[in-house]
């Protein structure tokens, strides 16, 4: 069975690994496994929401009740017993071609595909559970460059996939690729395409719909990736009445994360104290993510702002066991930061979803990871850069917009991360297999051992990444000359069999 799937959907250099006929495939493979997940919760009673009526979904599929055209218009014309999947796209080149390929494929299949047009993340998230939609689709390679595209799915309520539902639809992917299925409907049995030109604007107001604060008297740096945050995000801060400072908000198709967004902050330190400015805002490709630059120029990190946010939401006593979720990789910086305020810290793997899947089992509102995967699930099923940045602005306005007093008392463990190139990338499940060797073989597992008994080492981690090429390796400690020497002593003997198995 091919392994299509990684730590965030199926990604890959597009129109090279992730290609229109793939994308097709992943249409049709989607609808029959969505019918398959219909006649199972069918069967066992569950309440289904693979349709729903557009008709009593008005507000969410036109302006919310505010007078102009929308694609309510096109009640009557769609059959509310279809499945309906919404798909969204960032502002790459090839996200017209993909998208336009994964509908053609969801179509021939017999269901309705309602096209978002440009949208964060978060958006297609909010609109596929508040529109009653079967699933959402986002067209993304979220902060990768833009030759990369990715195809990632989110169930009726708005969650990303589960692994093992990940796992299930491949078997559908394979089948498709293989020349199996259903034969395809005919006539009236082929589903419609309806472009959706109110999305993101119903997404706008929803995002002010969080907040009841002003902006006005701050100033505020606005980098947006050249991605999807490009129009939404200087128009919310707009209205707030922030007077903003605004980079990387003319997307091309190809300079979406180039040299800038939240993989990049350093060069918006320097536009901050130079437009005296009182913070900077930086979004990744599809908005999922946020960093920031305070006025004296210092980046701050997913960790720190999920501290702010934590001491906000327990000052405010809205915080959910007085817990917080993060991943293995988040700085111990934050666990000293929020014990001194009575907080927990639960950590689990590496990637938003299995943070998302902690915060649901457990009932915890606030998670997110180091990277600035933000989720606050009081507004959101995923992480959204744009919200996480109104929610900390509203955190802020307490402690005069001032980051270093917010974190007064924070301070950082010396981390170090690197990485291992690993070359068998052509082909995904290979390339998968062989990260997991070189990150378990044994005289790096050895060496992994040593080191946790030297003197200023506190945590080592060597993983897989699941969207890149590469083994990444983190080190963190209490002495930072041993962090960065155990770090480079273990990409140096992960190299080494790398080499010697080539």
């Amino acid at each position: 069975m091919g392994k299509y799937f990684g730590t965030d959907g199926a990604r890959g250099v597009a129109n090279q690994e992730l290609t229109p006929d793939f994308a097709l495939a992943m249409g049709r493979a989607l609808v029959a496994f969505l019918r398959e997940q219909t006649a199972d919760d069918s069967a066992s009673g569950a309440v289904l929401r693979v349709c729903g009526d557009i008709q009593v979904d008005v507000d969410i599929v036109s302006d919310g009740g505010k007078g102009g055209k929308s694609a309510g218009t096109v009640v009557g014309i769609t059959d509310p017993s279809r499945l309906r999947i919404l798909i969204g796209m960032d502002t790459r080149l090839s996200g017209g071609m993909l998208s336009a390929a994964l509908a053609a494929g969801i179509c021939s299949a017999g269901a309705d595909v309602w096209m978002g047009g440009v949208l964060p993340t978060a958006a297609l998230s909010f609109l596929t559970e508040r529109g009653k939609f079967s699933a959402g689709a986002m067209i993304s390679a979220s902060h990768n460059p833009s030759e990369y595209n990715g195809i990632k799915i989110v169930d009726a309520s708005g969650y990303k996939l589960t692994v093992e539902a990940e796992n299930r639809l491949e078997t559908y992917i394979d089948a498709v690729l293989e020349g199996h299925g259903s034969s395809p409907p005919q006539g009236h049995e082929v589903g419609r395409m309806i472009n959706w030109d109110l999305a993101l604007g119903i997404y706008k107001e929803h995002l002010l719909s969080a907040v009841d604060f002003s902006l006005q008297g701050y100033n505020i740096v606005l980098d947006c990736a050249n991605g999807a945050a490009a129009q939404v995000a200087p128009e919310v801060f707009s209205e707030l009445g922030a007077n903003l400072i605004l980079t990387a908000t003319v997307p091309d198709g190809l300079n979406i994360n180039l040299n800038c967004g939240s993989t990049n902050v350093e060069r918006l330190s320097a536009l901050t104290v130079a437009t005296d400015s009182h913070i900077a805002l930086a979004f990744d490709g599809d908005a999922d993510r946020l960093l920031v630059c305070s006025a004296a120029g210092e980046v701050l990190d997913g960790d720190q702002i999920m501290a702010i946010l934590a001491a906000h939401l327990k000052e405010e006593d809205d915080l959910p066991g007085d817990t917080i979720v993060t991943t293995v990789m988040s700085n111990s910086g934050l666990e000293d930061f929020c014990s001194r305020r009575g907080i927990s810290v639960v950590r689990t793997d590496v990637g938003d979803r299995h943070v998302m899947h902690e915060m649901v089992a457990s009932g915890y509102g606030l998670g997110g990871e180091q990277s600035g995967h933000i989720i606050i699930r009081e507004f959101a099923n995923t992480g959204d850069g744009i919200l996480t940045a109104l929610i900390l602005l509203k955190a802020l306005r307490s402690h005069g917009m001032d980051t270093r007093v917010a974190l007064s008392d924070w301070l950082t463990f010396p981390q170090y991360n690197t990485h291992v190139t690993v070359p068998e990338y052509a082909d995904g499940a290979v390339s998968a297999a062989a990260k997991r060797a070189l990150a378990t073989a044994p005289p790096v597992l050895v060496l992994i051992a040593e080191m946790k008994t030297r003197p200023g080492i506190a945590r080592i981690l060597v993983r897989p990444s699941g969207t890149e090429p590469i083994v990444r390796i983190m080190v963190e400690g209490r002495e930072e000359a041993a962090v960065v020497a155990a770090a480079e002593e273990l990409r140096a003997t992960i190299e080494a069999v790398r080499d010697k198995r080539e």
